[in-house]
């Protein structure tokens, strides 16, 4: 949003729901119909329940919002996380309601369309094809696989280590495109991505929700092409 001039955006994500936002976000009638969805709702604990089984739907604007109610309601921005506040709702410091704004969402969706009409493609493919075809002079790519060890918990998409090793060996393949790709610091990670230049990003920790599965993790961005 910040960007002069943003050029072509390319959204690649294996999520529906990602996927379906993204395309109601570059056409006017479906983001309008998104944005009566969310000045309807009224944020419950059994609406960001429902939520969860809407993430699958073939509907853009149905899959779309509920996505934004399960990020926007929850207690982590992950797919699979309960409600902000807990199903009692106990605590008047943090109710599932709390960080549902209407107003502001369609504001910033709005923003969004302005900015990237005319300049979004939206994708479902797979990643290893993607970063090959674009690997392109004045291309950056930003990767962002499930992260490994976690992915199946905060993910409703996760990779193996067979499919993590493929994308890596696709990353590296490339000559011409600036890319960069988001990760756990590993042994595994440093192998795949050997030759390219890893930055440690400080240390990161699980999600919060799952407390007995919190640990902490240094996180390392991988570059190429830079």
């Amino acid at each position: 949003l910040n960007c002069a001039n943003p050029g072509h955006v390319v959204v690649n994500d294996a999520c529906g729901y990602v996927a379906a936002l993204c395309r109601c976000i570059a056409d006017a009638e479906r983001l309008a119909g998104l944005q009566r969805r969310i000045r309807a709702y009224h944020p419950t604990v059994r609406g960001h329940k429902a939520a969860k089984r809407l993430l699958a739907s073939k509907d853009d604007e149905e899959a779309a919002f509920a996505g934004m109610v399960r990020h926007w309601c929850g207690h982590n921005p992950v797919w699979d996380s309960g409600p902000r506040g807990g199903v009692e709702q106990t605590n008047p410091k943090e109710r599932v309601r709390d960080r549902w704004q209407p107003e502001d969402l369609c504001r910033w969706l709005t923003k969004l369309h302005e900015r990237l009409k005319g300049r979004l493609t939206v994708c479902q493919e797979d990643a290893c094809a993607i970063v090959s075809r674009y690997d392109r002079p004045g291309v950056v790519m930003y990767v962002d696989p499930p992260y490994l060890g976690i992915g199946h918990r905060e993910y409703r998409r996760d990779m193996s280590r067979g499919e993590h090793e493929r994308l890596a060996r696709a990353v590296m393949a490339t000559s011409h495109a600036r890319v960069a790709v988001s990760h756990f610091d590993s042994p595994e990670v440093r192998r795949w991505y050997s030759g390219a230049t890893l930055l440690g990003m400080g240390l990161v920790k699980g999600p919060p929700c799952r407390k007995k599965n919190r640990r902490t993790n240094s996180e390392v961005l991988v570059l190429r092409g830079w």
